[in-house]
C-alpha cells in the first residue's frame, strides 16, 4: 500500500495537511465473460420474471458447476408516452389517493432491495433466476436491476447487469389540461387517454375521476 500526503504553506511555521492512502494490485486478464438476457424485454404485475446468466471461458467452452452470487433492486419506473401527439404533453405521474402526503418523487418510492442469492452454474455455463413479478406493495411500476456475479474456480469474479421494467397494470392513465388557467364560471377541460406499456391505445377502460380543490 501507499500513503500520499500534500502539504501546502499558510505562512511562517503554517501548512495545511491532506492525504490519502490507495492500494496498487496486479492486473490479471479475466478468463472468462457473462452475460445476463432476460426472457422478455418487460413484464407485468403477476407474470414470471426469467433471466439468465451465460458464462464461457474466452478459450471456449462453459463455465460449469461455479458459484453465482445475484440480487434484485427496484427503483421507481416512469413511464413515457412515445407515440403520443408532439403538440400535446400528457402526464402520467402516478397518484395514490389513499396517501394524503403522497409524492411520487419521495424515496418511498424506492423499494431497494428486492431479493438476493446465490446459486451455481449448469453443465452449459448458464443460471437462471426465476420468481414473480410481485410489485403490490409499490405505488408504482418499476424497474428491477439484476446483479449477478460468477465466481471462476481460480478466483476471478466477472459480473453482468440488465434491467427491465415491471409495470403494475395492463395500462395506464395520462391527464392533459386544455389550458393551465382557467376562469371563474367558465368550463375547464381535462383530456384523459389510456394506453398500454407499448403506447397503443387501451380502449373501454372503466375510470374514477376525482376532483381536489386545494
Amino acid at each position: 500500500g501507499y500513503y500520499m500526503e500534500v502539504r501546502v504553506p499558510l505562512g511562517p511555521d503554517r501548512f495545511a495537511y491532506a492525504g490519502t492512502s490507495f492500494m496498487v494490485a496486479s492486473y490479471r486478464a479475466p478468463e472468462f465473460e457473462v452475460s445476463l438476457t432476460s426472457e422478455k424485454p418487460e413484464y407485468q404485475q403477476g407474470e414470471t420474471v426469467r433471466v439468465t446468466l451465460q458464462a464461457n471461458y474466452f478459450s471456449g467452452g462453459p463455465l460449469a458447476n461455479v458459484p453465482v452470487t445475484w440480487r434484485i433492486i427496484s427503483d421507481p419506473y416512469s413511464f413515457v408516452w412515445e407515440k403520443g401527439p408532439e403538440d400535446r404533453f400528457y402526464s402520467f405521474t402516478p397518484f395514490d389517493p389513499n396517501q394524503v402526503t403522497y409524492d411520487p418523487y419521495s424515496s418511498n418510492f424506492y423499494l431497494g432491495l428486492i431479493r438476493e442469492g446465490v446459486g451455481t452454474t449448469g453443465p452449459d455455463g448458464s443460471f437462471t433466476i426465476e420468481l414473480p413479478a410481485d410489485i403490490a406493495d409499490a405505488p408504482q411500476s418499476q424497474n428491477w436491476a439484476f446483479d449477478v456475479t460468477a465466481q471462476s474456480p481460480s478466483n476471478q469474479y466477472v459480473s453482468a447487469r440488465t434491467t427491465v421494467p415491471i409495470h403494475k397494470a395492463d395500462f395506464y392513465v395520462g391527464t392533459s389540461p386544455r389550458e393551465y388557467v382557467a376562469s371563474v364560471n367558465e368550463p375547464s377541460f381535462l383530456d384523459i387517454v389510456t394506453v398500454t406499456p407499448q403506447g397503443d391505445p387501451y380502449p373501454n377502460a372503466e375510470l374514477e375521476a376525482v376532483v381536489y380543490e386545494y
